[in-house]
């Protein structure tokens, strides 16, 4: 669901869709919140269900309304972003001697 919401977010962002990203900014609390109340196992509210059912929706309609060198360079910059995090995070892990 967050590669979800960034690629619509990065799509949404070049086209300057301001109700889009509204669905972004709702979908990041609803994943935040169900992210917060885990506790090994995963507990969502309907307001968040619900937020998350309209990202996928509003995603789709998005997307199919789209050229495909849109989607390929959003797609390409959150694949980038993904790699630049996870050897930050490694850095991190290795400076506290967590490795």
């Amino acid at each position: 669901m967050l590669d979800t919401r960034d690629l619509l977010l990065l799509g949404a962002s070049a086209k300057d869709d301001e109700g889009v990203m509204a669905v972004c900014r709702a979908a990041n609390i609803a994943l935040a919140n169900i992210q917060d109340s885990y506790n090994g196992a995963f507990k969502s509210e309907q307001e968040e269900l619900n937020a998350l059912a309209m990202l996928v929706d509003i995603s789709n309609d998005f997307w199919n309304r789209q050229s495909g060198s849109l989607y390929r360079a959003a797609y390409i910059a959150l694949k980038e972003w993904r790699q630049k995090q996870g050897a930050e995070n490694e850095g991190q892990r290795n400076e506290r001697g967590t490795h």
